[in-house]
């Protein structure tokens, strides 16, 4: 029993030292406070479910990356319950201007947080890690523990799906 309550003072001490990480991890891919506040607890919740098979060494990580999974989830959800796609375009000429170039629109943090919904979840991680966080393709690789062809190719099949969707939306 007292192993159980050490177990839980430990969570609440990481709840205290590292949410406002996690929190700021999920906000920036969900950009909504209701929905980051309700993802942080639900890393913490999942930490708890999980302790017996949490290691001491590399908490932050694992919940920064926790916290980019659980709010991808988020965004893959909203993307079954939606008819966005099909029903409305994709954009409106104020929101990017015509005459600059597509793949620079397309990977400008706002834009591309705006149609991760058209991604699957692993392609919206590494896209997150490579255009947002900074990560160079290697260590995306690494992290993703995915070859950098890989990487590579999932970015690639973004930048082609997202020039689609413009052009797409140009026509309507």
């Amino acid at each position: 029993m007292n192993d159980k309550m050490n177990t839980q003072i430990d969570i609440e001490a990481l709840y205290n030292q590292y949410s406002g990480m996690v929190f700021r991890r999920c906000f920036k891919i969900l950009q909504n406070d209701a929905s980051a506040m309700d993802v942080m607890q639900d890393v913490f919740v999942k930490l708890i479910d999980k302790q017996s098979n949490i290691q001491d060494s590399g908490l932050s990580s694992l919940l920064y990356q926790m916290a980019t999974n659980l709010s991808l989830n988020i965004i893959a959800k909203q993307k079954v319950r939606s008819d966005y796609i099909s029903n409305n375009p994709v954009h409106n000429e104020d929101e990017i201007d015509q005459t600059s170039d597509i793949e620079s629109q397309a990977m400008d943090e706002s834009l591309l947080l705006k149609y991760l919904q058209h991604f699957d979840v692993n392609t919206c991680e590494v896209a997150i890690y490579h255009y947002i966080d900074g990560y160079t393709l290697d260590e995306v690789a690494k992290i993703k523990k995915i070859s950098n062809s890989t990487v590579r190719r999932l970015l690639s099949q973004m930048r082609q799906t997202l020039n689609h969707l413009f052009k797409v939306g140009d026509k309507k």
